[in-house]
């Protein structure tokens, strides 16, 4: 026994036995400390579901270990750079902790999870931090703090109890990190290649330990709930593939272009020339602007009409609904589509900055109409770089592009941060005014944007909704700043009533906002989170007024020119030729399935192709 026991103390006391336990000591913690941030990472996710995330384990076990596994990797890798794996698992949550943080915020205001391409408005981090709580910004760095605190303070101690006991040779050590570092690096990216690898399926298949699950490529809220964040981030991560339609070539585009100039000659024979025409356009995108009429059954408050003006409107001029393809937020994607007639329902990706910005010269209203005589300009109420308009804007051929920073009026209501609608069509009047040039402007405003707390210290428009999570507080603040953006509306129409130059106006909301959030399943199902209204104004004669119906807004711009009797391009009459048969073209509408392919939607995705990503076939002669 006692000979045993001996062997027993002398094995422990062996410095390499020690070196052993240790090794196998870090890698129980970094397995714990793996599992203990990807539960933490999916808690965050889940907006705080304990019983998501348990059901997220219980359900999809392989892709809980895959995550965690994930996770172990990365720790392992900066514990190879540093050395300090209990730091690391500080630095590591307070990363994670920050990334939900701006997860939560934009899932809150959009309903939809962070995606890598957030972070290319990095640069936009001032203007970003004005849409977001700072108290709770506050609290985030306390829990970051004190995370720091903690992890440093015990990594201290145990390098003080650990590291000149067991020391080894410089050149093992580093030999040992070296390992780590190349080996985690490898074994991740090995991991994860089939995610990254976007193929453009609506589902792509993948399997781990055995079981499949689904990559979502239409719906990345679907696909960060079914394989968590770690999956939904990395599977976005990588460019997605534009996969080039069938019988793409210089022959089927030229032959589509044939056809619908045949139909150009004929329809135009009969329409004005806008060059010949001496009429102002201007396109109005009303940040988060709704018409409450059909939402007041569920959102009931006092005070009456919050947007008389539209309604008065609505009465006189033609107008519709637009089915918008964002809730809460995505207006730049609707830009796109009005500006360039373009549907972002092929793409699924935010065009301004990852196409236009990046492909140069694109065919748009503005490039159109700068041919016929025409100056055309940007005004944003805010910073000219969000979205990367200010370079967009230009690809699209616009002039020039002003930031809000530029404008001559800057006023603001209550104790919002955004230059108001009123200073906005002031601001569009004096550009107007400022030359005798027939002017395109894009309006996009910023009054109704988010976020919608303590923007007013009073309000006419009192919520008694009863829907369940309702937040009186946000929706009275909004319906407030709605208010006024409809009263701005209302003297604009006035001025441009009795202004001295023949102008036209397109107006549009471009997404509900985040506040009104709690739909019932009637009203989902009647598409009320995503209709916002439109109409054609013009202080001249375009007829009577008239409800168009329910369009997506790709088809908008076409519709504008119709009310105006205006020629039209060919691609134009391939546009409208589609819209009969499919009046509304977004993922949003569609959900989990898909347009009849007609022919004229596969014509519509061969020229979007060939003049966004393709040869350009459809400009050559």
């Amino acid at each position: 026994m006692v000979v045993i026991k001996q062997k027993l103390h002398t094995f422990f006391t062996n410095i390499w036995t020690k070196r052993a336990l240790l090794t196998f000591g870090l890698v129980v913690f970094l397995v714990v400390a793996a599992t203990l941030l990807t539960l933490f990472l999916e808690y965050r996710h889940l907006m705080g579901d304990v019983s998501g995330v348990q059901n997220f384990v219980k359900n999809s076990p392989n892709i809980f270990i895959f995550n965690s596994l994930l996770m172990f990797l990365m720790l392992v890798f900066l514990t190879g750079i540093t050395g300090k794996p209990i730091i690391n698992a500080g630095l590591l949550f307070s990363f994670l902790t920050l990334l939900t943080f701006a997860h939560i915020n934009k899932f809150a205001s959009r309903d939809t999870p962070l995606l890598p391409e957030d972070f290319e408005m990095a640069s936009e981090l001032a203007a970003l931090f004005n849409m977001i709580s700072a108290a709770s910004l506050f609290k985030i760095l306390i829990a970051i703090a004190l995370a720091l605190f903690v992890t440093i303070t015990i990594q201290y101690f145990i390098d003080k109890k650990f590291t000149r006991a067991l020391k080894m040779p410089k050149f093992i050590t580093y030999s040992a990190r070296l390992v780590m570092i190349v080996a985690s690096a490898w074994f991740f990216m090995s991991l994860t290649a089939d995610i990254r690898n976007r193929t453009g399926e609506s589902y792509q298949r993948w399997e781990f330990l055995g079981r499949e699950t689904n990559l979502v490529a239409w719906n990345q809220r679907e696909n960060y709930l079914t394989n968590g964040f770690m999956i939904g981030f990395l599977y976005n991560l990588s460019a997605h593939k534009i996969e080039q339609p069938e019988n793409y070539s210089a022959e089927t585009i030229q032959k589509i272009k044939q056809k619908y100039q045949a139909t150009a000659e004929i329809e135009n024979s009969t329409r004005l020339d806008p060059a010949d025409e001496n009429i102002n356009l201007v396109l109005v995108l009303c940040e988060s602007c709704v018409d409450m009429k059909d939402l007041e059954k569920y959102y009931t408050h006092t005070g009456g009409d919050i947007t008389p003006n539209l309604h008065e409107i609505q009465k006189k001029y033609p107008h519709g609904e637009m089915f918008s393809p964002e809730y809460g937020g995505g207006t730049a994607n609707i830009e796109f589509e009005i500006l360039t007639s373009f549907s972002n329902y092929f793409y699924g990706v935010t065009p301004f900055v990852h196409m236009v910005s990046k492909n140069g010269q694109s065919i748009s209203a503005a490039s159109m109409l700068n041919r016929m005589g025409y100056q055309s300009i940007g005004l944003h109420a805010y910073y000219p770089t969000m979205y990367k308009r200010n370079i967009a804007y230009k690809n699209l051929g616009f002039s020039n592009f002003y930031g809000f920073e530029d404008f001559t009026f800057q006023n603001k209501n209550g104790n919002s941060a955004y230059v108001n609608d009123a200073s906005s069509y002031q601001e569009t009047l004096l550009r107007m005014e400022s030359t005798d040039q027939k002017m395109l402007i894009s309006l996009v405003t910023m009054e109704n944007h988010s976020p919608y707390y303590e923007t007013y210290d009073e309000h006419n428009f009192i919520s008694t909704a009863t829907i369940d999570g309702v937040d009186h507080n946000q929706l009275e603040n909004y319906y407030e700043s709605l208010h006024n953006s409809d009263l701005a509306l209302g003297d604009f129409i006035n001025a441009l009533d009795n202004f001295d130059e023949k102008t036209a106006v397109l107006f549009y909301g471009d997404h509900l906002p985040g506040a009104i959030d709690s739909l019932p399943e009637e009203a989902l199902l009647n598409g009320l989170r995503h209709k916002t209204p439109f109409f054609f104004y013009a202080n001249f004669d375009i007829g009577e007024a008239q409800y168009l119906g329910t369009f997506s807004p790709n088809y908008l711009f076409g519709m504008f020119l119709d009310a105006l009797n205006f020629q039209k391009g060919a691609r134009a009459y391939l546009t409208d030729d589609l819209k009969k048969s499919i009046p509304i073209l977004t993922r949003s509408f569609y959900y989990n399935h898909q347009p009849e392919s007609v022919q004229q939607l596969i014509d519509y995705e061969l020229v979007g192709y060939d003049l966004l990503f393709g040869k350009r076939y459809w400009i050559k002669e």
